[in-house]
């Protein structure tokens, strides 16, 4: 998909993201833990990061966490859609810095390196890889969240459609051929239900994910889909399921 074309929904999706996005918060709480259990395990307790670089930092969902949790003198935030420059425009501490995470140059020396459901976008993830290791101090960790294969499987089976996903173990050896001292390769399953087929899309839209693509949507593909979601993946309470399968990656130089 074209960058423009997500920056495009994204910005559209920017007002209803934090309301529907539901996984996707979790997951970010979810690699703070386990952050703050790799900086436990060096035996010096939590580690409080005070020169934090973020890409793909969107509405802010793990942003804000950051922010309380560790108070970071010098944090810098990168975003595809200009337009979030304004969900950080009161924070001192915060530098915004609009484009694509794999062209914009990074910030030197940073302690912490991280991204949540954003990794999947990049075209060439190694290539990013190597230029975070370059932009970390030595101890910094990269840390980041994305997605696995099965990510919207019922999607993919109905239309045929749906984003490329890297499996954990591709992203681990890519971290290790980039130098890094991989700590944490994690990928779970969640499911999220919904009343109608037709919600699973409303859902995608409101947090500004095209699953399907290019897919066009006729009246008659669409009552096809909502038939076929409803016989393949209702529950015994006529609920519908949307498969997504975190993954969580953190990395130390």
């Amino acid at each position: 998909m074209e960058k423009s074309q997500i920056a495009l929904r994204f910005s559209r999706a920017c007002h209803s993201y934090d309301g529907a996005a539901r996984v996707q918060d979790q997951m970010a709480t979810r690699l703070l833990d386990l952050l703050d259990a790799c900086s436990v395990a060096d035996g010096g307790g939590v580690r409080r990061w005070q020169n934090v670089a973020e890409t793909g930092c969107g509405t802010g969902l793990l942003s804000r966490q950051i922010r309380l949790r560790y108070r970071p003198e010098c944090y810098w935030l990168n975003d595809l859609c200009p337009s979030m420059a304004g969900r950080y425009a009161a924070w001192t501490e915060a530098t915004f810095v609009a484009g694509d995470m794999e062209e914009v140059p990074l910030p030197q020396a940073v302690d912490l390196l991280t991204a949540n459901a954003a990794i999947q976008w990049l075209e060439e993830p190694e290539r990013f890889f190597n230029r975070c290791v370059r932009a970390l101090q030595p101890g910094g960790r990269v840390a980041f969240t994305s997605f696995g294969p099965d990510t919207f499987c019922e999607i993919r089976r109905l239309t045929g459609q749906g984003l490329h996903y890297l499996t954990a173990g591709e992203y681990e050896e890519m971290l290790r051929r980039a130098g890094l001292q991989v700590e944490v390769c994690e990928e779970q399953t969640e499911r999220l239900t919904f009343a109608q087929p037709v919600d699973v899309l409303r859902h995608l839209k409101l947090t500004g994910v095209t699953a399907a693509g290019h897919y066009v949507w006729t009246p008659r593909r669409l009552e096809a889909f909502c038939q076929d979601y409803r016989r393949l993946y209702a529950g015994d309470d006529g609920r519908v399921a949307l498969t997504f399968c975190p993954i969580y990656m953190i990395a130390k130089k």
